[in-house]
């Protein structure tokens, strides 16, 4: 019952987080990454919503390094992400790691938590949000480390472990 309650959590979080990210990022505006505090950062959003949503879905968050890091546990599948920031509160990374039993299979969920984390510099770019979904969705499986620059954003997305599926993306300097 617990499991099913938290996995409805994070399917709400999916579901209302894209939402969510859409009110506060824009990529029509600001299409790529831009320059800021001394690093290549999404131009129009903050951690501040992106830690409130994942908080709201019951992510655990702390603060470690130069950014923050949030863990969610559904059953034996554990989620974290971790968000690179800038002094003022920008963002310069994301990276999400999905660990699952060696033996299971990547859940739709599990699928939709990296496609979620991928996708939110794009907030409403549905074509580039299209193209990272059927990006990360043919890599995830693949069972090796893949790379890609999309939009102005190197992704990385190393499936080589069959426990651990780690995702990442940051800005890129022209």
């Amino acid at each position: 019952m617990l499991i099913t309650a938290l996995a409805a959590a994070l399917v709400g979080l999916l579901a209302a987080g894209i939402g969510c990210f859409a009110l506060v990022t824009s990529s029509r505006d600001a299409p790529g990454p831009t320059e800021c505090d001394g690093d290549t950062c999404i131009p129009t959003l903050r951690a501040a919503p992106v830690v409130a949503a994942l908080k709201s879905q019951g992510h655990e968050c702390r603060i470690d390094g130069d950014g923050w890091v949030c863990d969610l546990d559904i059953g034996d599948v554990h989620y974290e992400l971790e968000v690179g920031i800038t002094s003022e509160d920008q963002i310069y990374e994301v990276r999400a790691e999905v660990t699952k039993p060696e033996d299971a299979q990547l859940s739709a969920q599990s699928l939709n938590y990296l496609v979620w984390a991928a996708s939110l510099p794009f907030g409403d770019d549905k074509p580039t949000m299209s193209e990272i979904r059927s990006w990360v969705t043919g890599r995830a499986k693949d069972n090796k480390d893949s790379k890609a620059k999309i939009s102005g954003y190197e992704y990385e997305l190393d499936s080589s472990n069959p426990h651990t599926i780690t995702f990442t993306f940051r800005g890129v300097r022209s």
